[in-house]
């Protein structure tokens, strides 16, 4: 009754305003599902019949990083493709220009401290180019963090990639599963990945509207 005294508009409680004061039907909304995020809770990464060891979790990182830095050109190569025989330093490689900014190796196991003397070279590159250096794991034991924070080498588990990416928005989180979809299609080639990235992507847009 104030409201109407004092010339006040009031809506119906499942009515909203947009930016430019045009009336919304609250109940008309559909929220989009945080895709990148379930895929990274859910999705095997591990090894599938007819994929390449390592290419899925591979393809994660590399979304990741793609979705996360758009303002760089990010570079990626199929597994078990020598970085350095094609002028690359980790399996991703984040570039400005003719600088190279941030570097990530992706590994699909529990990284150990018996783990880090096979990333050396890569170390070492990172402290050359004074880049960004980045390993990302399922997992790591205390004294393989340890070694790779003394050479001021960031790490990241599954885990920490779940939770930052838990606060990024639906379009960031799109980026991503799309950016996975085009490794899997186009840097990989590879139909066996595709093809699982692809119906998991349709399936969580799907059942998550309903």
């Amino acid at each position: 009754r104030l409201a109407e005294e004092l010339g006040v508009l009031t809506l119906p409680t499942m009515l909203l305003l947009d930016a430019e004061g045009r009336v919304v039907d609250a109940e008309s909304l559909t929220k989009e599902p945080p895709v990148f995020l379930i895929l990274l809770r859910e999705f095997e990464l591990g090894v599938h019949r007819g994929e390449p060891t390592g290419a899925a979790f591979q393809g994660a990182v590399f979304a990741y990083l793609r979705a996360d830095a758009p303002h760089l050109q990010v570079e990626v190569r199929k597994v078990r493709t020598g970085s350095k025989r094609v002028g690359g330093i980790g399996d991703i490689d984040a570039w400005d220009g003719d600088r190279l900014i941030l570097s990530a190796e992706a590994k699909h196991t529990l990284f150990t401290g018996a783990d880090v003397a096979s990333l050396e070279g890569f170390t070492n590159a990172i402290a050359k180019h004074k880049a960004i250096g980045l390993v990302v794991a399922e997992g790591f034991t205390e004294d393989a963090r340890q070694h790779f924070a003394d050479k001021q080498i960031h790490t990241l588990s599954r885990a920490d990639l779940t939770n930052l990416v838990a606060i990024w928005d639906p379009m960031k989180q799109r980026i991503a599963a799309q950016s996975y979809l085009y490794y899997a299609s186009h840097v990989e080639q590879n139909a066996a990945l595709t093809s699982r990235v692809k119906a998991f992507i349709e399936k969580v847009t799907t059942e998550t509207r309903r």
